[in-house]
């Protein structure tokens, strides 16, 4: 925000030279990021944090600011104000608001008989200075007074508005698909959600944006209506950047002003239009105030304040620093101060402010280095904290790269996943339409980040352990979860599902659930016949498949990929219980491989049922090694390969006992699948 150094100086008769100015506001109030030179002028471009737009947005509080700061004296304009004694303003105006919300305040200024022209070369060069183009003499004072005060403000031509005697200023909500044309001539089509000023027929002014057509100030107007209010800071953030529009005036009040500044401005307003246009000023403001704002006092006790600085300051100097600052110390005794806060500082709210407030007139680089005393305790790490880091351990050695995306996903996702938006959690404030709901499953913005990566690589291998949200009665219900993903596109779909589901028991054997059970189901997302509940003694872990083409072809160009998600908390629970150990065996271990020809809905689990139920005494293990589907198999049918793995805990077996056993298996599988031996 750019900030004339001869007006400063105006107010500021010790006013520093502009390069030390810069180097003590940057240190001890605001950022100077600029300094330049604008014909006879100096100009300062200040970079004002959003809470202090309010105090300092204007050249007046910024004054006041530097006064406070180098303890300086300072100098407070003069303005005459000379009204009408036989007429009053609030004969001829009156103001109406629709939503109290939505306007604090407004109040009004009413001026006849002004006369209008080009304005005094003083004033031209002052907005010129500021970045502001001069118009005429009544627009060019309401910028003034803006640049002076912070407080923006507007003039409408009286003629123009609709009404007899009285006119009437309505502030209410945009129609539906209502239109308005600003003073710039650009048309913009308007919703409930964009805030006006009108009279009883037409829009005049986008309010805290920008002024209409309809009520212009132009070469023939003789009376005027003065404008300053105080709008809601986020209708007005809302509507500015939906518009796209972007002006002095929203830049301020979507930063939050103090509703007390109208006034101030609209009597400094008032009296320089009547030095430079003339005019006869309307007895009093018609001021409607919604929600007025009381004195607030904040205790300030001095114990307190060396215990948060670490150090000590002599209480003459804190009491000299608020005076400085304009704060009105109402009471005080040997340990505390009941400091007043201007109304413009509503940055100020708690006792930490007042002592950030005395610290930086004291000066930082008098903070003496002192090191901190204390008790210092070690940090309980979380449980669920380790062991989200072991499962990343476990994924990282299977080759995968863990992702970070956001928690949001909008309606489009939900519904190409088959999900109601309407059981799911919507943002009352999105960022945009594309984060409109968070998520309820990881896979969303899972399986947008694997196509957007398949456009620079052939493989992706990916993992994200984060939060899913439900929709709940009361709040939302919060579940940790992991989600993987594999893609290929040089690999077939069978390979990546096997792949997959071997990383996951691979992790489930690691967190004590080392027999866990794919049992096919349905899944809207998945393939017929690729996908598979995982559950674990009885309990849903998750589920794992392969995405329908349908669903990947709406993200990407309709690569197969493979997914799972798991439920974390239920793995924890899981991986806390008790380890049962067996000793190691004593006798060698035989191992036989058969392969067998089954239908091709004939299921795995299935076959293992009856493998393990052929021989409980000493089949210890079996492994599926191969799966194959092609032309030289029969129509609709499959070829399992499996390693049997024998072994007694009490001799070496025999050639025999492992044939008699063998036999038996295969015996059973025939009769159970009609397989066929290979």
């Amino acid at each position: 925000m750019k900030f004339s150094y001869n007006w400063l100086k105006e107010y500021l008769p010790k006013l520093p030279a502009p390069q030390k100015l810069a180097d003590e506001l940057t240190l001890k109030s605001f950022e100077v990021e600029k300094i330049e030179k604008v014909k006879n002028d100096i100009v300062l471009d200040i970079n004002l944090p959003p809470n202090r737009f309010s105090d300092s947005s204007g050249h007046l509080g910024l004054a006041r600011e530097i006064s406070a700061v180098l303890n300086i004296p300072l100098k407070l304009p003069k303005f005459n104000l000379i009204e009408d004694k036989n007429e009053k303003a609030s004969n001829f105006v009156q103001i109406k608001i629709q939503n109290k919300n939505d306007c604090l305040r407004y109040s009004s200024r009413v001026i006849f008989d002004v006369k209008i022209k080009e304005s005094p070369k003083w004033l031209k060069e002052r907005l010129e200075s500021c970045g502001i183009q001069s118009i005429n003499n009544v627009v060019d004072a309401t910028n003034y007074i803006m640049l002076l005060t912070g407080q923006p403000l507007h003039a409408f031509d009286y003629d123009k508005l609709t009404g007899n005697k009285i006119k009437t200023i309505v502030v209410r909500r945009a129609k539906n698909k209502e239109k308005i044309t600003t003073l710039d001539e650009k048309t913009f089509e308007l919703n409930p959600n964009i805030l006006l000023i009108a009279d009883l027929k037409n829009p005049l002014a986008i309010a805290g944006i920008k002024g209409g057509k309809i009520a212009e100030i132009d070469n023939n107007t003789k009376r005027i209506v003065l404008e300053g209010a105080n709008f809601e800071p986020a209708l007005i953030r809302k509507a500015s950047k939906q518009l796209g529009f972007n002006t002095d005036a929203s830049l301020r009040f979507e930063r939050a002003l103090s509703s007390i500044l109208t006034e101030e401005a609209l009597n400094y307003v008032a009296s320089l239009i009547q030095k430079i246009a003339g005019g006869k000023i309307l007895k009093g403001i018609v001021d409607i105030f919604s929600q007025k704002i009381s004195k607030k006092v904040l205790g300030f006790n001095f114990e307190k304040f060396y215990h948060f600085l670490g150090f000590s300051i002599d209480k003459k100097t804190i009491e000299n620093s608020f005076k400085r600052l304009g704060f009105k110390i109402v009471k005080k005794d040997k340990d505390n101060l009941f400091v007043e806060i201007p109304f413009q500082r509503i940055d100020i709210e708690r006792f930490e402010d007042l002592a950030e407030e005395v610290l930086r007139l004291y000066d930082y680089n008098k903070t003496p280095a002192l090191p901190p005393i204390g008790l210092v305790k070690p940090i309980n790490i979380s449980e669920n904290i380790i062991f989200r880091n072991k499962i990343k351990n476990i994924l990282h050695s299977c080759g995968l790269d863990e992702i970070r995306t956001y928690s949001f996903v909008s309606k489009n996702d939900l519904e190409n996943f088959g999900i109601n938006p309407q059981n799911s959690v919507e943002l009352e404030n999105p960022i945009s339409n594309d984060f409109g709901f968070l998520q309820p499953t990881l896979l969303i913005n899972l399986i947008k980040t694997v196509n957007l990566n398949l456009r620079f690589f052939d493989e992706v291998r990916i993992f994200e352990i984060d939060k899913t949200f439900q929709k709940a009665p009361v709040k939302p219900l919060e579940e940790w979860r992991i989600a993987i993903a594999l893609a290929n596109k040089n690999k077939k779909d069978d390979e990546l599902f096997f792949e997959l589901k071997g990383i996951i028991e691979s992790l489930a054997e690691a967190n004590n659930c080392p027999d866990i059970e794919f049992l096919e189901t349905p899944i809207k997302w998945f393939v017929k016949n690729r996908s598979a509940k995982i559950e674990y003694d009885n309990i849903e872990l998750g589920y794992i498949g392969q995405i329908t083409p349908a669903l990947t072809h709406k993200y990407s160009e309709g690569f197969s990929i493979v997914v799972c998600e798991l439920d974390l908390e239920k793995l924890l629970k899981l991986s806390e219980e008790e380890y049962e150990f067996t000793p190691l065996p004593k006798y060698p271990a035989v191992i036989r491989d058969i392969s067998i020809l089954v239908d091709w809905d004939v299921k795995l689990s299935e076959i293992l049922n009856v493998i393990y139920e052929s021989e409980p005494k000493i089949l210890f293990d079996v492994d599926l090694f191969d799966v194959y589907e092609g032309k030289s198999l029969p129509e609709n049918k499959k070829s399992l390969s499996f390693h049997l793995i024998f072994q007694a805990e009490n001799h070496t077996l025999t050639s025999e006992e492992v044939g008699k056993s063998l036999e038996k298996i295969i015996s059973n599988l025939k009769e159970k699948f009609n397989a066929e031996i290979r």
